[in-house]
């Protein structure tokens, strides 16, 4: 019991996705606004473009994007898939 209470105040945090070299903003928004279902927020920086996600599916999805068209991105793990030693 006490274990939910806890999972609604501590949702699953997403870390963010930090896409680089982004020359068309625009286009690239529209691109990623196909596949994420939810609401999203994106920061255009000077060097990269910071997006924040708010389930772990759109997270796996975008990656999953990137990687299939080759964009260079940094992210960090999420905490579920991190190794316990």
């Amino acid at each position: 019991m006490i274990y939910k209470y806890n999972l609604l105040i501590n949702p699953l945090k997403i870390p963010p996705l930090f896409i680089i070299n982004i020359s068309e903003f625009t286009q690239f928004r529209q691109m990623i606004s196909a596949v994420i279902h939810n609401d999203f927020s994106i920061a255009a920086k000077i060097n990269n473009i910071k997006i924040n996600l708010q389930t772990i599916e759109n997270f796996k999805s975008l990656t999953k994007l990137l990687d299939e068209k080759k964009y260079k991105y940094y992210t960090y793990r999420l905490k579920e898939e991190k190794v316990i030693l």
